[in-house]
């Protein structure tokens, strides 16, 4: 120490010299630290770019370089974004490049950066001090609104923001329909979101924001369109028409919602020449290089939004469509064939090209064929000769061509051309028929044919020619001219055989004869018996006997309408393999009734064979059954029809009768018939008639006097005729009546009989029963009951009796008024013999009886009840029987006896 206090000059400088190496120890260290910041801002997309360097002293050639950046908004404390960017020093400047898109416009706040470096490579970098903040802000001297007029993504969010003037503040913020409110106390950029953005019109959707001063509110706005990202162009093509362009088209997709300025472009790059051309949307037109032939097309199509893009490859030489044909002349025409010539509006010298020609004839049938033909040059001619054509037919004719390579299409077609063959002579023979009836001057035949189709007429028909004479005989002929529309006439002929011949004839000439021959005395027998045939396959099955050995063909004849006078007759003919066919008719329908006959064809002519008939569809008959009742009886009714019906009824062959029988009592108990329930929930009896020769029918076990009613109908095999009811009563019946009335008469009389004979056999003990000669009802049997005669003679019984003391008075009285009553009441007891009735009391005899005088009990002061009682021994007695008791011994029939009680 005191050496360093010796020597302080020294010291100093050792401290100077120190200092001094420290500093360029520090000097010398590479410094990282961020110079020179710029931001810029990209409106459309948002995006804030940030460019800085370092000190010469920082750069590392090849070294990898690490920075931290810091993004703050509206203050420096308000950081929002952290990110590391890594980066190479490549640049002899030293100059780096960052770029950053916000999800808030950027105009709408002001946003700070800074940055600091570090070598890369360190696990834990040593980084170089911050740079200072740089910031780019808003001039705030008149409202803005961002984003302004910007295209977004439909679906997307999007930030609106409003920034107020000087000394104004946001009041209202809108978009579409919702109305935002900016805070109260805010004077400051208001910020929405809106979500789920959708697109608008081509003219996009206004964004208004109102601000306010204090005094007024002012309007500001802007557009936003939303739209989506282009599609992909799909099925590109590329062609030439005339060897000197290519024309390149697409489908562009669905159809931009935008206007033409903001809708997507679209631009074909060119790779061999490096070309490229602005398309409209679904077409582009490239010129054709001699020395090139082959082109690689790339298609972009491009909007705000995005980009999408396709490729093709095309060989100019092989992608030829040509141009349509145009001066289409017809050059000369016969019957059969016919020449053209036209021409191409290009050169296509030395290109092989394949044309096609369009037939049409007579506007129905279509007919294609293809000529190959060498290019030529665009003004001369190219020709064609069509041959077998159809004679005197209108055909309209049209032409199209394409070259003959892999990739060629058909150019479009010419323009139609109409002509006309000329005529030629019929290539067939008429197909004719014949029908034969005996007349009073020997023979008529009618004789039909068919008009020639336009393909075998091959011109307008204008007359037949009819020739006939004897078979054996050539010498002799006869004809006639028949013309159209006619097609039959009628020739008189003896019964010799003949031979026939009719041709058609038209402006070229005449078709070869028809020939047919009349057998000699033919006749058609339609007394045959007649056979029966069915519908089949929307037709009528006819099927013959075969006879191959004598006959080469067969006839088949009918009438399309067979109810009219005018039957439209029909033929068809088959070789003699053929046994049997489905005939088929446009004019057939169900429930008409056919008749066909059959004939064999060889030298001779036509034999007749069989004879059909047959619906193609059976149907019920129309008409309704008529029935006679001509027999009623009790037990029975008896029905009668005419057999005509069968005749009559024309929808379908009867196969069977039913008659119906409706009962008044709603039921069936018939034998021998079915029970059948009708509508009406009544029951009928249903009997069957399979013989359809049969014309009456009777119908037993009926009820006598009872209203039945009564139907009959046809059957057939479409149903059954119409049911109409006929009322019927059967007769009453008569011996049961008589049976009713007598047998109770005869019985009655018989027992009567028997009555007289017994009375008369038994008539003393009827007597002595009913009425003896001295009446007493305990002796009469009559009046006497079984129960109460015990062989007790006693009839008073004393029982319970109040004791009573009886004196008579003037006796002598009592007789004599007995006797004067006597006379008087004996006629009353007479009377009252038969109408005696037990248990009653005797004023029930309306007879006068004695009249008594009843007394008081002198010691219970009561009145005594007496009764009277014949068969009763149980009885208390009265008066009457005291005053019989007394007279007992001179007793008096049916004679009033009158007493006199004195109580004792």
């Amino acid at each position: 120490m005191e050496q360093l206090i010796r020597y302080p000059q020294e010291l100093k400088f050792l401290l100077i010299v120190l200092m001094l190496g420290i500093q360029h120890c520090q000097g010398a260290k590479v410094s990282f630290t961020p110079l020179n910041l710029e931001l810029f801002i990209e409106s459309y997309h948002q995006r804030l770019s940030v460019r800085w360097s370092i000190s010469e002293s920082g750069s590392l050639s090849g070294s990898d370089i690490i920075f931290h950046i810091q993004v703050s908004r509206e203050t420096q404390m308000n950081i929002i974004r952290n990110e590391t960017y890594i980066s190479k020093n490549l640049n002899a400047d030293n100059q780096f490049t960052w770029s950053w898109d916000s999800d808030v416009p950027l105009e709408c706040y002001t946003h700070f950066v800074r940055i600091r470096g570090a070598p890369s490579g360190d696990e834990f970098p040593e980084w170089s001090p911050w740079s200072q903040w740089k910031g780019k802000e808003n001039q705030r001297a008149k409202p803005y609104i961002f984003p302004h007029e910007k295209i977004v993504q439909e679906g997307f969010s999007v930030r609106f923001c409003c920034i107020p003037g000087k000394d104004q503040k946001v009041a209202q913020l809108f978009y579409r329909q919702p109305l935002y409110n900016a805070p109260a106390n805010s004077n400051g950029t208001v910020e929405i979101v809106v979500h789920n953005v959708s697109s608008t019109n081509a003219g996009g959707a206004n964004v208004i924001c109102t601000t306010t001063d204090g005094t007024h509110r002012i309007m500001h706005g802007t557009v936003l369109f939303v739209t989506k990202p282009p599609d992909e162009p799909k099925n590109m093509s590329c062609e030439t028409q005339d060897l000197k362009t290519l024309i390149c088209s697409w489908n562009p997709g669905e159809k931009s919602n935008l206007d033409e300025e903001r809708a997507p472009k679209y631009n074909l790059h060119e790779r061999f020449s490096n070309q490229i051309q602005l398309c409209s949307r679904n077409e582009c037109t490239w010129p054709i290089e001699k020395n090139q032939k082959i082109y690689n097309f790339t298609l972009v199509a491009e909007n705000q939004l995005g980009m999408k893009s396709v490729s093709i490859v095309v060989d100019a030489a092989q992608s030829v469509h040509p141009l349509a044909p145009t001066d289409l002349e017809l050059q000369r025409i016969n019957a059969t064939n016919a020449e053209f010539k036209w021409t191409l509006k290009a050169d296509y010298t030395g290109l092989l090209l394949i044309c096609q020609t369009e037939l049409q004839m007579n506007n129905r049938h279509t007919e294609w064929r293809n000529i190959t033909v060498m290019g030529k040059a665009s003004t001369s001619f190219y020709t064609i000769v069509l041959d077998s054509l159809q004679p005197y037919t209108n055909y309209t004719m049209r032409l199209r061509c394409m070259a003959a390579t892999h990739l060629s299409t058909w150019s479009d077609w010419s323009e139609q051309l109409e002509l006309r063959t000329h005529e030629d002579v019929p290539t067939a023979e008429l197909d004719i028929w014949r029908e034969v009836k005996s007349s009073q001057n020997g023979r008529t035949v009618t004789l039909y044919w068919r008009p020639l189709s336009e393909i075998h007429a091959n011109g307008c028909i204008v007359r037949y020619n009819v020739t006939w004479r004897r078979l054996y005989d050539r010498s002799l002929y006869q004809s006639t001219v028949v013309h159209p529309p006619h097609n039959s006439t009628q020739l008189s002929i003896d019964g010799q055989a003949y031979v026939i011949h009719i041709t058609a004839q038209n402006g070229a000439g005449s078709s070869l004869p028809s020939e047919i021959r009349i057998m000699k005395n033919d006749e058609i027998h339609d007394n045959w018996q007649e056979g029966r045939v069915n519908g089949k396959d929307g037709g009528i099955y006819v099927s013959w006997k075969p006879h191959p050995a004598n006959y080469h063909g067969y006839v088949v004849e009918w009438c399309n309408f067979p109810k009219s006078q005018h039957c439209d007759l029909q033929w068809k003919k088959f070789n003699s393999s053929v046994a049997s066919d489905v005939i088929k008719s446009g004019a057939f329908h169900p429930g008409v009734r056919y008749t066909f006959r059959i004939f064999g064809s060889n030298e001779e002519g036509e034999h007749f064979l069989e004879k059909k008939s047959g619906y193609i569809k059976e149907q019920a008959c129309s008409m309704t059954m008529t029935i006679t009742i001509d027999g009623i009886k009790a037990d029975m009714v008896h029905l009668t029809w005419d057999p005509y019906h069968r005749d009559v009824c024309q929808e379908g062959f009867i196969t069977h009768y039913r008659i119906y029988l409706k009962s008044p009592e709603g039921t069936c108990g018939m034998k021998g018939s079915t029970e059948l329930t009708l509508t009406d929930g009544k029951s009928v009896c249903m009997i069957s008639i399979n013989d359809t020769e049969k014309k009456s029918f009777s119908i037993n076990a009926l009820k006598p006097n009872t209203k039945y009613e009564i139907a009959m109908v046809a059957s057939t095999g479409g149903g059954e005729s119409p049911l109409v009811f006929t009322k019927v009563t059967t007769q009453p019946d008569t011996e049961a009546v008589i049976i009713a009335i007598a047998l109770p008469v005869i019985i009655v009389s018989i027992m009567l009989l028997q009555l007289l004979l017994l009375g008369c056999w038994k008539r003393q003990w009827i007597k002595n029963t009913c009425y003896p000669d001295i009446p007493d009802p305990n002796k009469s049997n009559v009046l006497s009951f079984s129960t109460h005669k015990k062989d007790e003679e006693k009839v008073m019984v004393p029982k319970n009796c109040v004791t009573q003391k009886i004196e008579i008075m003037n006796q002598q009285e009592l007789s004599n008024a007995l006797k004067k009553e006597s006379e008087k009441e004996s006629n009353c007891w007479r009377e009252a013999k038969d109408c005696v009735n037990f248990g009653s009391s005797l004023d029930d005899l309306k007879c006068t009886g004695p009249s008594y005088q009843a007394f008081e009990d002198p010691i219970n002061q009561t009145q005594s009840s007496i009764y009277l009682e014949f068969f009763k021994r149980d009885y208390c007695g009265t008066p009457e029987d005291a005053s019989e008791i007394l007279m007992s011994e001179s007793y008096l029939p049916q004679t009033e006896i009158q007493t006199t009680v004195i109580p004792k």
